[in-house]
Parts: structure tokens; C-alpha cells; sequence
């Protein structure tokens, strides 16, 4: 089954690095991007790690590091961005 993942998933970690602090909103939603394919159960091995390195960018950036900051606005956050998503589809 072929993903559709925005292309900066199939991109190396460099890539990933090289985004600017400045895209934070970009960050965020290549983040719900992979959390949705994730749970479709559509995304490779290899598109998980970069999936994981977006994460921890994420909750880096966003949260200072701090999971439980990163959990609550998960928890708040997720039924929007899947509904939005499952729309689409």
C-alpha cells in the first residue's frame, strides 16, 4: 500500500534538521500527518523514523521538551486534526 506522506517524510534526517525553527507550523502538521498514517496503519519503517525524529522536533520546539506539556495538547488536539483528516479522504 502506497503512503502519502508530505515528501519531507521520505527526505533524509539532514532534511528534517535543516527545517528552520521558523516552521514551526509546518512541523506540526507533518507531525499530524504521520500520527494519522500511523494509525491507518500506512507508513514504513523507515518513514516512522523520520515520523519519530518530527516528534521529538516537535515536542523539542513546541513543548521545551516536556512529554506531559506534549500529551495534554495532544489529547486536546487530535480529534480536530483526524476529523479534518478523514474528511479529506
Amino acid at each position: 500500500m502506497e503512503t502519502v506522506l508530505p515528501s519531507i517524510i521520505l527526505a533524509t534526517s539532514t532534511a528534517i534538521a535543516a527545517l528552520s525553527s521558523d516552521s514551526s507550523d509546518e512541523i506540526e502538521k507533518i507531525y499530524w500527518d504521520c500520527e494519522f498514517m500511523a494509525v491507518q496503519g500506512m507508513i514504513t519503517p523507515d518513514q516512522a523514523a523520520a515520523c519519530s525524529e518530527i516528534y521529538e522536533r516537535l515536542k523539542n520546539e513546541k513543548f521545551l521538551g516536556n512529554y506531559h506539556r506534549f500529551l495534554v495538547w495532544w489529547k486536546q488536539e487530535k480529534e480536530r486534526e483526524f476529523a479534518t483528516r478523514y474528511k479529506q479522504r
